[in-house]
């Protein structure tokens, strides 16, 4: 499974998600994830300490409580939530295919800048800017004018 992280959506959250919680009207954190289940949120945080959520990595959790996401976005900032509809798949063989066919451009995992409250917009350009400290992690040579 993976994720589209170049196509944000202009809607805010309370557009797409009737029972949307009060604290997340109005914010603007949606991305098309992939053409798979497309009817299917996926809201990811890096909250550790909430009920059913599902780690998925170093920092980075999927669901769980929302009442206790939305009350930890007021203590906490650059942890999300980000709300992805559907996502990615691919049959057995077919992901490598389509990397080596150049389809794919292939980005380590990085929690802190996909969470973070302004990332939506240009999240992408971001990470592969070479001002970003993913790039800077990754060519340490570079220097920054």
């Amino acid at each position: 499974m993976g994720l589209i992280l170049n196509r944000s959506l202009t809607s805010s959250i309370d557009e797409i998600w009737e029972d949307c919680p009060n604290d997340l009207l109005g914010m603007k954190i949606c991305a098309e994830g992939g053409p798979v289940d497309r009817e299917q949120g996926l809201l990811l945080h890096g909250f550790n300490d909430i009920d059913d959520a599902c780690p998925l990595g170093d920092r980075l959790y999927a669901g769980g409580s929302v009442t206790q996401i939305t009350e930890a976005m007021s203590t906490t900032v650059n942890c999300g939530p980000r709300l992805f509809l559907g996502h990615t798949g691919w049959g057995p063989e077919q992901l490598e295919q389509e990397i080596d066919q150049g389809g794919w451009l292939i980005r380590d995992g990085h929690p802190s800048l996909l969470l973070q409250s302004n990332s939506q917009d240009g999240l992408w350009e971001e990470l592969c800017s070479s001002d970003s400290l993913f790039y800077q992690s990754r060519h340490p040579a570079t220097k920054l004018n």
